[in-house]
C-alpha cells in the first residue's frame, strides 16, 4: 500500500516528528533517526520509506507517480520542507552535475548519527527529558552507543552545542 496523506497516521506523524532536529525556517533539519548510508528512513507498515519522502507527505501532500522527492541543499538527511521538491531522475542528475556530484555528504558514510544528531542526544539527557534506554530506542543505536556519547567515550570530538573541538594529542 502506497503512503498517502490519508494512510499517514498521527502515530506516524509523531515517530517522524521525535527524530528531527528542526531548526530554523532556512536551515537544514537533520534526520536524526535511522539511514541507509546516505538517506533518513523510517518503517511504515514494514516498508522503509524515505525519510525526506514523509516530510514532503507532511508539509506538501502526495506526489504524482513517477516523480522523486529531491534534496535542493544536496543533504541525504535533510527533511527540511523548503529543501525538498519534486523532480524527474533526469534533473536529479542535471543538479548533481551543474552542483558537484554528492556535495554535502558525509565522509563517514555509513555512520548511524551525525554530529548534530550527537549534540541533540547530549542535550536531551541533559534536560532529563529523556534516559540512555530511550535515546536508543528513538535513534535506532545501541545502548552501549549511547552511553559511551554521554561518557566522552565516542564522539569527543563533538562539542555539547554541536560544533567540533579539538582533542589532545596522544
Amino acid at each position: 500500500m502506497k503512503l498517502t496523506t490519508e494512510t499517514l497516521t498521527d502515530v506516524t506523524r509523531n515517530r517522524f516528528w521525535i527524530k528531527v532536529d528542526k531548526r530554523g525556517p532556512d536551515e537544514c533539519w537533520p534526520w536524526l533517526g535511522a539511514n541507509n548510508g546516505r538517506y533518513g528512513t523510517m518503517t511504515i507498515n514494514k516498508r522503509t520509506i524515505g525519510a525526506h519522502k514523509v516530510s514532503y507527505l507532511i508539509h506538501h501532500g502526495d506526489t504524482p507517480d513517477g516523480v522523486m522527492i529531491l534534496h535542493e541543499c544536496d543533504e541525504g538527511l535533510c527533511v527540511n520542507p523548503a529543501h525538498l521538491c519534486v523532480g524527474s531522475h533526469a534533473k536529479n542528475m542535471r543538479d548533481k552535475a551543474e552542483r558537484g556530484s554528492h556535495r554535502g555528504e558525509r565522509v563517514w558514510h555509513l555512520a548511524k548519527l551525525t554530529n548534530p544528531g550527537v549534540k541533540l542526544i547530549r542535550r536531551c539527557f541533559e534536560d532529563g527529558h529523556y534516559d540512555c534506554q530511550r535515546l536508543s530506542d528513538i535513534t535506532g543505536v545501541t545502548y552501549q552507543t549511547i552511553w559511551s556519547i554521554l561518557n566522552d567515550k565516542t564522539w569527543r570530538h563533538v562539542d555539547a552545542d554541536g560544533s567540533g573541538r579539538s582533542l589532545p594529542s596522544s
